[in-house]
């Protein structure tokens, strides 16, 4: 098994990365002077291609963010030379030259292109006030601007569109490229322009401390295995020089899941079964049982005449192929057959030179049934080269061509050879590959990176999914596994995520080892948290239910460190905008006590405490702490003028609960914070009943602590004890 590491590209600046997929072979564009390109066959190793655009394009100025499109056998280029606004630039091959076909069309920086089934061309860029975007007139029109509702509460940049199962998924990056926050955020609409609403689990890629900080500005591209995506982004270091990163990407319902970032070893992107590229030969690959073809450049031209091959590796039932083809003058019917037993039993994915239509027809003892016709874009250029991927899963098969989901069928099986064929010749042939795995079975056989979340849906084997989302249902003495790829040994929390509304009693294994027992109390929606030591490398965790009813929707794994008993922590004048943080990421459920005296500005000042604190950061270049104020990951309890507020952050504020406090400003504020699993309590002034209380359905698992002021003042001291501790003493 062949395996990488992050960053896979450095020495060099791969900022903002752009990486297309064309007749199998990848094609990465970086922000420099000149737009280098470089080549790949598998995501990892890449060769340099050279510059992509002569020196007379933007003399003097570096063009930013170049991203690339291919449309009917052009490439197009959209990039903004010093932030100067768009232009677009063409050309005929993926390695250039391109050349300006625009005047400047505006719109500040990191222009992205998104084509949708129908054919519409979509353009996005960055704005202070969020993603914006509009229809194309044209690969050099554009309509009128349309907020898309993706922020980053600041400087918002690097949209990326990837639409799946009928939702567009946008990836969206902020909010200075030099800050160790700057990260890379989901969101999720059922419109290409408009409604996008907040990913639940943003940032869905971040890291603010160590090397592998300043993650942001993706792409996200088809893997050479025909079926799994990946996600592209770069990082920043010391010199502000950016390395390449990839990490597995996948979409659940509304969720977008990246398995990363990482920076241990993963198993690297997986080839595909059967995949031949035509300057390798054929013989080994293909019967050709009719007609005749020869080798020009990357492409086999069949001669005029009655064509057929078919690929002298069989396919499974269900799976993905993949096929590159254009037609020529002359040329009458062609296209693909597919799940070849003999020749009277396939089917065919076909074509006609001159009609805007393709269709899918079953033979069957000879004879031939028109399953479906799919009308193609009025545009279509036949003569040009095109990406046809089919995939077939559960009974139906969906045909994409350049990446558009064109049309579904139901056909329950793709068993056999596949190949190509021609009435009257007159084609030619480029990449073709098979895969006999879909997307969802290849997620599943996936080695998760640990510590990182999990879908549960991804178990190993069948799995039933649960009405309620994302979640399956494991009752009693069932067992669920899942691939785990454990960054080094050392002590974690397995944190379940789901529904758990009988008691269950839990047991854990790692390969054949057990790993413990586990009993918890009948809850509501929630986290169980098991203690427990891993070791580093390539594990299956097993979770059986031994006794109880339980939905589950995520397993979260997470570094675990224990508290080395009571520490106290001075606070020395804290404000008027700042954060200071102490102890330990792995730190999860404990108890903090403050005595502090808070001092707020009316109209939106508040001061207090944070707890469960992960990904912190300031904002800007990484030094202005007004706009890094919400930079972190983790709960804030504090006063403003009025009130006691929970509020919980991700780079962003969610007020959770409040409960008006009368006090006096001198006044000495003392509070104790419980938090355990799901559930925070909060008391004062020495109360026993709780004066807030939060059950939170998704928490926060673990973090540090620390104090906040956001346009007010903290002083005094932050005692903070284990939560086992705590009750002993009790």
């Amino acid at each position: 098994m062949k395996y990488y590491e992050n960053p896979i590209k450095k020495n060099g600046d791969f900022a903002d990365p752009c990486v297309i997929r064309y007749n199998g072979r990848y094609y990465l564009y970086c922000t420099n002077h000149d737009i280098r390109c470089w080549s790949s066959t598998d995501l990892l190793e890449w060769k340099l291609e050279g510059p992509v655009i002569g020196p007379e394009e933007f003399p003097g100025l570096v063009p930013f963010a170049p991203e690339v499109v291919y449309w009917n056998g052009s490439f197009y280029m959209y990039t903004s030379p010093h932030g100067l606004g768009h232009y677009v630039l063409k050309s005929e091959s993926p390695t250039g030259p391109f050349r300006k076909i625009s005047e400047n069309i505006g719109h500040n920086i990191d222009g992205s292109v998104f084509i949708d089934d129908d054919g519409q061309w979509y353009f996005y860029w960055a704005d202070f006030s969020g993603i914006m975007g509009c229809k194309m007139k044209s690969p050099t029109e554009l309509g009128e601007p349309v907020n898309t509702g993706a922020f980053l509460h600041g400087w918002t940049e690097g949209a990326y569109i990837v639409k799946h199962n009928g939702k567009y998924f946008m990836t969206y990056t902020g909010n200075h490229y030099l800050s160790n926050g700057y990260r890379i955020n989901g969101a999720v609409s059922e419109h290409p322009l408009s409604g996008y609403q907040d990913d639940i689990h943003n940032p869905i890629v971040i890291q603010t401390e160590g090397k592998n900080v300043g993650l942001g500005h993706s792409t996200s591209v088809l893997g050479p295995d025909l079926c799994s995506y990946y996600m592209i982004y770069h990082n920043i270091n010391p010199d502000a020089s950016r390395d390449l990163n990839i990490d597995l990407q996948a979409w659940h319902d509304r969720t977008t899941q990246v398995y990363g970032p990482t920076r241990t070893r993963q198993v690297a992107p997986q080839l595909p079964d059967f995949w031949t590229f035509p300057e390798i030969g054929y013989s080994q690959y293909w019967f050709l049982l009719k007609g005749k073809w020869c080798l020009q450049g990357q492409f086999y031209r069949v001669m005029e005449d009655e064509f057929l091959s078919i690929s002298t590796q069989k396919m499974q039932a269900l799976g993905c192929i993949e096929i590159n083809l254009r037609c020529n003058q002359g040329a009458e019917k062609y296209g693909m057959v597919f799940g070849w037993l003999d020749e009277g039993h396939y089917y065919k994915l076909e074509l006609e030179c001159g009609k805007k239509f393709l269709e899918i027809i079953k033979i069957e003892c000879d004879k031939e049934y028109l399953l479906k016709r799919s009308i193609l874009p009025h545009d279509y250029n036949e003569t040009k080269l095109h990406g046809v991927r089919i995939q077939c899963d559960k009974g139906t098969l969906d045909v994409c061509i350049d990446n558009r989901w064109q049309m579904s069928t139901e056909i329950s099986s793709m068993e056999g050879h596949m190949g190509y064929y021609a009435t009257k010749g007159m084609i030619e042939i480029g990449f073709t590959a098979f895969r006999n795995r879909t997307a969802f079975e290849t997620e599943k056989l996936w080695y998760k990176p640990v510590p990182g979340r999990i879908p549960a849906c991804t178990a190993l084997g069948k799995v039933t999914m649960s009405p309620e989302l994302n979640m399956i249902p494991i009752a009693k003495n069932k067992q669920i596994s899942y691939h785990l790829n454990i960054a080094q040994s050392g002590n974690y929390h397995i944190n379940l995520f789901g529904t758990f509304l009988t008691a269950t009693n839990w047991r854990f294994y790692l390969d054949e080892q057990e790993l413990g027992e586990q009993a918890f109390e009948a809850g509501k929606r929630g986290m169980l948290c098991f203690p427990t030591k891993l070791p580093v490398g390539e594990h299956v965790l097993h979770l059986c239910l031994k006794d109880g009813e339980v939905s589950l929707e995520s397993i979260v794994i997470e570094d675990a460190t224990d508290l080395p008993g009571c520490i106290t922590y001075e606070v020395n004048k804290l404000g008027q905008y700042g954060k200071q943080i102490w102890g330990e990421f792995g730190w999860s459920n404990y108890v903090i006590r403050t005595e502090v005296k808070a001092e707020v500005l009316q109209g939106g000042g508040e001061a207090g405490l944070m707890f469960r604190v992960t990904q912190p950061s300031e904002g800007g270049e990484g030094k202005d702490t007004v706009l890094g104020i919400n930079f972190f990951k983790g709960y804030f309890v504090g006063w403003n003028a009025t009130h006691l507020v929970l509020s919980k952050h991700a780079y962003d504020k969610k007020v959770l609960c409040q409960r008006e406090w009368n006090f006096e400003e001198t006044e000495l504020r003392r509070i104790i914070v419980y938090v355990e699993d799901a559930d925070i309590q909060i008391f004062v002034n020495g109360e026993e009943q709780p004066f807030l209380t939060y059950h939170d359905e998704v928490p926060f698992t673990n973090g540090k602590i620390g104090v906040r002021a956001e346009n007010g003042w903290l002083e005094g001291k932050i005692i903070v004890d284990g939560l086992l501790e705590q009750r002993n003493e009790e």
